[in-house]
């Protein structure tokens, strides 16, 4: 196993690798695989365009003929049809025509040999090419219930994912819709070289582990201009099975995505047992709860609780509306997949986040309770801290409105006993009642909060910052109002504890109505 050491000593977060990922970028987007041969139409091979019978056959026998030839483009003219499993081999483009539509099995045994509807393995200069539609028949594997709360519950097993490209390389991914994906949707995983541009991902929100796309254990990846919609994570980017470090996921853009969800829009780190996740450049999205009264988890979410290591995120130009937790950074020891016992944690340093706005559940369509907002989240382990993390430009504004200590079951702060929860699965709300509406921040080195904007919507007793066990912190120009509330003194902005050389001033600000502060280390 690759493995390597955070620094012992506060400093900047490292931005080696950030050149890379835009260079890596630029080649991406001009990746393709195309031909100037004629194309191989699926028709002449005896595909149905009616959608009534199976297309597999004609389809593979097409594909076949191109890689015969050296490579080609595979056309699907307008036209619907019913596939169950295709293999994409070397040099190959599936180009979908306007108009054309893929149906998936609505069975899981009609799923053959192998339970994907499209796969590449061990392949190089492969494409997919839309404007196509690509239906994974995802309501015909679920229990669906009229007004859900929660995930349906699975009737029958599932293709996981629904398309995957495994140990490829040169992979263009361009324009191609897919929707009701009965779980994750799309899959670089061990590959290399990987865009995906323009795509479009539209699933139900409430089936479960509909994840959009899943980049693992891939490095050189361009995700940009996508449209992702759906019941789990927006884009996961992880570690999961033991691989050579070469195939450790690296140099990974995001931009100019739209991403809706009720779980987390991007999610970094889950499931990571092994190596390394470096070097991640995520910017110029947007993010939106599915339902603001609900709220989304989160629309950053930087986890590492299965003991890999990520390192070296830069998060910029982000836009959050609906979140639960709008930034949420979480080192835990759950230790799946690890073999020795107890298990290792990882880490998690060199982070960068900056210039994100974001807003928190909104109760006027009603049924919101007060502990489903949550501020921003930063949670180390007494035994492995989180360290050489910067926010920076960020604007929060939460629903707050806790009145009274009795709300969450004390009469003062040092009463709230926040939990460890070394080895919860992570979500935002694993930790119950927080003792800030601001920043939580606990088992931490190095830590920079520069020009934050903390605006809760409605009253709120508790402190705009807590520290836990936190040392190198610097705060600089953190404002934090308090609405409706004109008598706060300087010390109940801020609150710490087992952090004794951390010193925090609070100054009136002018600019905003009474109660409002700025918050400093000296």
């Amino acid at each position: 196993m690759h493995t390597c050491s955070a620094p012992t000593s506060p400093a900047p977060p490292s931005v080696r690798g950030l050149l890379a990922l835009w260079l890596c970028a630029a080649l991406l987007s001009g990746s393709s695989a195309t031909h100037a041969a004629a194309p191989f139409n699926i028709l002449a091979y005896g595909a149905d365009a009616s959608g009534l019978n199976w297309s597999t056959p004609a389809v593979q026998q097409a594909i076949d003929a191109a890689t015969a030839a050296g490579g080609g483009v595979v056309l699907f003219p307008p036209g619907r049809y019913r596939l169950n499993m295709v293999t994409i081999k070397n040099n190959v483009t599936l180009q979908f025509a306007p108009e054309s539509f893929i149906d998936g099995p609505r069975l899981y045994t009609e799923y053959t040999p192998l339970k994907y509807l499209f796969r590449a393995v061990s392949a190089t200069n492969v494409a997919l090419r839309g404007p196509g539609v690509i239906n994974g028949q995802g309501s015909n594997y679920w229990n669906v219930v009229a007004n859900p709360t929660t995930w349906y519950s699975p009737r029958q097993s599932r293709p996981v994912p629904l398309i995957q490209f495994h140990s490829c390389s040169n992979v263009v991914v361009d324009g191609i819709t897919i929707v009701n994906s009965p779980s994750w949707s799309l899959s670089p995983y061990s590959s290399t070289n990987v865009t995906i541009r323009n795509v479009t991902i539209l699933n139900d929100y409430y089936g479960p582990n509909t994840d959009g796309i899943d980049v693992a254990q891939s490095k050189n990846v361009l995700i940009t201009g996508c449209n992702i919609a759906t019941g789990d994570d927006c884009i996961a980017i992880k570690n999961g099975d033991p691989s050579p470090a070469a195939n450790f996921s690296s140099n990974i853009t995001i931009s100019n995505c739209n991403l809706s969800t009720p779980s987390y829009a991007l999610k970094i780190g889950t499931e990571s047992r092994v190596g390394v996740v470096e070097n991640v450049l995520y910017t110029d999205c947007r993010t939106r709860a599915h339902k603001l009264d609900i709220g989304c988890h989160s629309g950053i979410a930087l986890e590492s609780v299965d003991g890999g290591i990520l390192r070296n995120v830069r998060v910029s130009r982000i836009q959050c509306e609906g979140t639960r937790s709008p930034i949420f950074i979480r080192l835990g020891n759950r230790g799946t997949g690890q073999t020795v016992s107890p298990p290792v944690p990882g880490q998690i340093y060199d982070i960068v986040i900056e210039d994100v706005t974001t807003t928190g559940v909104s109760p006027s369509a009603g049924g919101v309770t007060l502990n489903r907002d949550f501020g921003i989240e930063i949670h180390g382990l007494p035994s492995a801290t989180v360290s050489n993390i910067v926010l920076r430009n960020i604007h929060v504004v939460r629903h707050g409105d806790i009145q009274r200590m009795s709300q969450m079951g004390v009469s003062d702060l040092s009463q709230l006993v926040v939990p460890e929860n070394e080895a919860g699965y992570p979500s935002v709300d694993m930790f119950g009642w927080l003792p800030s509406f601001g920043v939580y921040c606990r088992h931490a080195r190095g830590i920079t909060l520069q020009n934050l904007e903390i605006l809760p919507s409605n009253t709120d007793i508790r402190p705009a910052l807590v520290f836990d066990d936190v040392s190198g912190l610097t705060v600089t120009n953190v404002v934090a109002s308090y609405p409706g509330s004109d008598t706060r003194t300087p010390a109940s902005m801020f609150y710490t504890t087992n952090s004794p050389t951390i010193t925090l001033t609070a100054q009136p600000n002018p600019t905003l109505p009474p109660g409002g502060w700025i918050l400093a280390t000296p």
